[in-house]
């Protein structure tokens, strides 16, 4: 099922073909089958139907991590993708990242002087759940590399590439990420 689920998703997002699911991020897709299909029986409705509700309202979409490697800051990056490819609203995308919307706002702005056109569709081996960006307490970069370097056994010479960085960059920021998550969990 969890399979069939991602295939689906992965489906209405089609940027991002092969999706490396953190441990977090499996517990939840697998809590969501049970709902799916209480949801499925309680209103009489389809698979694609409940998947549909869950992609609009942001649960299930992927940033697929091509978009992370331009002149732009990760969070005009993610904002770019999901106005222009997904084509949410600004207060869609505000609630999404926890964030007000006239940051969003001013955030796409200023992605969009900095690159005025559209991110060239590209098939991305890597891409992240959008609902990870929402915990506040990692930088975008900090949540990317974590996920890349733990999650997809990355090295961060290979990060670094993927997301045109330098090495030294990724490394600090991976570090200053498990620092962070070192206070979070010893409070």
């Amino acid at each position: 099922m969890k399979k069939e689920f991602i295939e689906k998703r992965d489906s209405l997002n089609s940027d991002s073909a092969i999706l490396q699911l953190d441990s977090k991020e499996n517990k939840l897709l697998d809590e969501s089958e049970a709902i799916l299909n209480n949801i499925k029986r309680k209103y009489n409705i389809k698979e694609k139907q409940v998947i549909d509700i869950l992609y609009q309202k942001g649960k299930y979409i992927s940033i697929p991590v091509y978009v992370f490697a331009t002149k732009l800051s990760p969070l005009e990056s993610i904002v770019k993708y999901l106005k222009e490819e997904l084509d949410l609203s600004f207060n869609e995308i505000a609630a999404l990242l926890n964030r007000d919307s006239t940051t969003i706002w001013t955030t796409y702005n200023n992605a969009k002087q900095k690159i005025k056109e559209r991110f060239a569709a590209k098939k991305s081996k890597y891409a992240l759940i959008l609902a990870s960006f929402s915990d506040r307490r990692l930088s975008i970069l900090e949540s990317v590399s974590e996920h890349l370097h733990e999650d997809c056994n990355l090295k961060f010479h290979d990060i670094a590439v993927l997301l045109n960085k330098n090495d030294r960059t990724i490394w600090t920021t991976y570090h200053r990420a498990k620092k962070k998550r070192e206070k979070f969990e010893n409070k």
